[in-house]
């Protein structure tokens, strides 16, 4: 009848000292779950940012080729540039006056 008990207290033993580490596992997950879903939160707030950012450089590239193709075509006329050259003036031929003058 000891042996019983022995083996009955060896099992009891046992399984709490599973239980245990089932627990600690357990808690290990979910600090892991909650340091990733920092991370995610952060990251979102970052592609957030970059996204705002991006359409504001697409924003002044749009405004920048406008204004390029604006000066580069010869039917619209830069009063600046009619007191110096021609209207037909390539902006090649602008930007190399510009060079001689620095």
């Amino acid at each position: 009848m000891s042996v019983l008990l022995s083996k009955i207290q060896d099992l009891e033993n046992s399984m709490a000292t599973q239980l245990s580490s089932e627990k600690s596992k357990s808690k290990h997950v979910v600090m892991e779950d909650e340091e990733m879903k920092t991370q995610l939160e952060s990251a979102r707030g970052l592609i957030e940012k970059l996204v705002f950012e991006n359409e504001k450089l697409i924003e002044k590239v749009n405004n920048l080729n406008g204004e390029v193709t604006t000066t580069d075509d010869p039917m619209v006329t830069n009063s600046e540039a009619d007191d110096e050259t021609s209207a037909t003036e390539t902006t090649d031929d602008r930007i190399i006056e510009s060079m001689k003058k620095i």
